[in-house]
C-alpha cells in the first residue's frame, strides 16, 4: 500500500512528504493503567515532603519528574505484565510472610502478588535507605487486602507483605505517590 493510500484509508492528517525524502510513520497507542476500582491512573506525581537531604524517597521523585505522564504509565504497564519473582527472593519472602497471609504455598504467594500488581489502590515510587547499593522500587498497595508489593526497576518482585491499617501513614508518608 502506498503512503497516499494509507493516508486516505486512515483518514488522518499527516505532514507533507517530500518526494525525495524517506519517511516513516509510526503508530502509537495510548497506555491505560487502571486501579482496582477501574479508575484511570493519570501518571501525575505528588511531590514528597522534604528534599533529597531529608527524604531518601525524594530522589525517586527527581528521577521521574521530567518524564511525561504517558511515559510513566508505560513503565507501570510493563511492570504489571513482566514482573517476576527471583527464586531466592520468593523462597525467603514466602517463608517470612506467607503464613501471616494464610497462604499454603509459594504458588499462592506468587498469584497474590500478581493480583496486587493488577488490582492496586495506591502506587508509589520509593528508594531503599541506602541509595548507593539498593535499587529503586515501585510499590503497589491494595487497600482491600492490606498488602504491599515492591518491584525493582528491572521488573523483579522483591517483597510482598501485609501492612496494618494503623501503620500505613508511617510507611507511606514520605514516598512519592503516583495518581
Amino acid at each position: 500500500m502506498s503512503t497516499p493510500e494509507l493516508v486516505d484509508k486512515l483518514g488522518l492528517p499527516l505532514p507533507p512528504y517530500h518526494f525525495r525524502c524517506r519517511t516513516t510513520t509510526v503508530v502509537s497507542q495510548r497506555v491505560m493503567v487502571k486501579n482496582r476500582e477501574g479508575q484511570d491512573l493519570r501518571g501525575e506525581l505528588d511531590k514528597p515532603p522534604g528534599d533529597s537531604d531529608t527524604n531518601v524517597h525524594f530522589n525517586r521523585y527527581l528521577d521521574w519528574e521530567n518524564l511525561k505522564p504517558a511515559e510513566r504509565l508505560s513503565k507501570i504497564e510493563t511492570i504489571q505484565k513482566r514482573a517476576r519473582w527471583d527464586d531466592e527472593w520468593l523462597e525467603y519472602h514466602y517463608k517470612k510472610h506467607g503464613p501471616d497471609l494464610g497462604l499454603k504455598s509459594d504458588a499462592e504467594y506468587v498469584a497474590l502478588s500478581k493480583k496486587v500488581l493488577r488490582e492496586f489502590d495506591r502506587l508509589f515510587l520509593y528508594q531503599m535507605d541506602d541509595a548507593s547499593t539498593e535499587p529503586r522500587r515501585f510499590g503497589f498497595f491494595n487497600d482491600a487486602e492490606g498488602i504491599f508489593v515492591g518491584v525493582d526497576d528491572d521488573n523483579s518482585i522483591r517483597t510482598m507483605f501485609p501492612i496494618q491499617r494503623n501503620d500505613r501513614q508511617d510507611y507511606f508518608g514520605k514516598m512519592v505517590r503516583m495518581r
